[in-house]
């Protein structure tokens, strides 16, 4: 067999492989408490760190997984620093993997993955994204992050800009909402927890308009 035939047959082996295993991950962790959460990922001793980086990136790739019981899990485990750090890090492999899927296997993969509310979510930011675009959504974070990076992957920017501007902008809304949900678990009354996640939730909805009122005003200038 031809050696470079045999070594795209291995990495496209190697990359189901990992597919997989995320979808298996992302499927238990959508049902799961903040207690199991905790307790699974800590039956893992010293690997732990990476047992939540994993279950991080799945929630990424598998959008709109949530991700929240392992981030809470994550600061009663480690605390506030390690924890970032460990988000941090799924954060960028995790939309570099988004990336990378929407470029090599297109459209038919990128459905499974997210379904078809999802891709047609991402074939509106696939209209209008640019380096521009992508810097602001990256600022101003929200719900839609994990699909921006399927879009971004639809189109021919080049990952090294992509992944750079992800880096650098990505990290504001990173920090402010893993702070949130920090004080949130940190509060000692439960009606401070519930303003901190209200709070959160508001924001998250005027950045959702923001974001659309913005793509629509695209689509009009294209047309």
């Amino acid at each position: 067999m031809d050696s470079k035939l045999f070594k795209r047959i291995k990495f496209a082996g190697t990359i189901l492989i990992i597919l997989t295993i995320l979808i298996v991950l992302g499927i238990l962790s959508n049902n799961i408490s903040v207690e199991e959460a905790q307790s699974w990922v800590s039956s893992f001793g010293i690997l732990s760190p990476i047992i939540l980086v994993i279950l991080c990136i799945a929630s990424i790739v598998l959008s709109p997984l949530v991700v929240t019981p392992f981030w809470i899990a994550s600061i009663k485990l480690f605390g506030f620093f390690p924890s970032l750090l460990y988000i941090s890090i799924a954060n960028i492999i995790g939309h570099s993997a988004n990336f990378w899927i929407a470029r090599i296997w297109g459209r038919p993969v990128v459905r499974k993955l997210v379904g078809e509310k999802g891709i047609k979510e991402i074939d509106s930011f696939s209209q209008v994204i640019g380096r521009k675009v992508l810097i602001f959504l990256r600022i101003i974070g929200g719900p839609a992050a994990d699909y921006i990076s399927y879009a971004a992957g639809f189109t021919n920017m080049k990952f090294s800009s992509y992944v750079l501007i992800t880096l650098v902008f990505m990290k504001p809304w990173t920090i402010f909402s893993f702070w949130m949900t920090y004080r949130a678990v940190e509060a000692e009354e439960i009606k401070s927890t519930v303003g901190y996640f209200v709070m959160l939730a508001i924001l998250t909805i005027l950045i959702t308009f923001t974001v659309s009122l913005i793509l629509s005003r695209k689509k009009k200038q294209i047309r």
